[in-house]
């Protein structure tokens, strides 16, 4: 059965990448629930997509200048309605201390390999076991150096899909395998060239398929008869009911 996974938590309905969000992808049946993380001033790692808190807090500021508790204190709720006014912007510990017996989170790293110590510390003061969690990011070099550091973790390279001059999908599928062969899995793009053969291939080299950003059921559908494993979608509640048991 494909894997539903909601986009920085039920973000179509909660404002995204709060606890309010991530609850509420766990009520709404997500298998995982994926979240953004940036490093903050004092080394913490908060869970927030933009490099900056202008857009879904109203206030100016880089994440990477401003400590974990100076963000908590940011209303990172009203942007998308009155109802969550207040909502703050958690650290990763809070997170992880959150995901329910059998589910698992979805952790994006931004800011390359400078970020890695910090997930690696973050993870061991919170306890969280390798297979509550799965890794990814753009920046492939970090991928590859946590990897290394923590082979037991699952860690995925995100790919995002270009359009050549001559009309052909950048990158292609063997350069994918080759820049990816050491991942346990993929996050790609709902753009890409994702049928059958693709995603059979990409399997047989041992990688798990996600694909993102997915709100559209003929997409949807699409992609489960293709073959990927998981969904990524800021309507995780309502995708499960469409697709029911596939």
């Amino acid at each position: 059965m494909v894997k539903i996974i909601a986009h920085r938590g039920a973000s179509y309905d909660a404002p995204e990448n709060t606890m309010a969000a991530i609850e509420l992808g766990w009520q709404r049946g997500a298998d995982l629930v994926e979240i953004d993380v940036h490093r903050t001033a004092d080394g913490q790692l908060a869970a927030i997509h933009d490099a900056t808190t202008t857009r879904t807090t109203g206030v100016e500021g880089r994440v990477e200048d401003m400590s974990l508790a100076a963000l908590a204190r940011l209303d990172a709720g009203s942007w998308k309605g009155p109802r969550w006014a207040g909502a703050r912007i958690p650290g990763l510990v809070e997170v992880l201390s959150a995901i329910p017996a059998g589910k698992q989170l979805l952790i994006e790293v931004k800011g390359g390999p400078r970020a890695i110590p910090s997930l690696l510390a973050q993870l061991d003061t919170a306890g969280t076991r390798p297979e509550q969690i799965i890794v990814q990011g753009f920046e492939h070099e970090a991928m590859h150096l946590l990897k290394r550091q923590r082979p037991e973790l699952r860690v995925f390279g995100l790919i995002a899909f270009r359009r050549k001059p001559d009309g052909s999908q950048w990158p292609g599928l063997t350069e994918i395998l080759a820049r990816c062969s050491s991942f346990d899995g993929l996050g790609l793009g709902s753009d890409g060239p994702l049928d059958v053969q693709s995603c059979a291939a990409m399997r047989a080299a041992g990688l798990q398929l996600f694909v993102w950003t997915v709100d559209k059921l003929p997409q949807a559908r699409a992609l489960v008869a293709a073959g990927v494993d998981g969904i990524i979608t800021n309507r995780p509640g309502w995708l499960r009911a469409q697709l029911g048991a596939v």
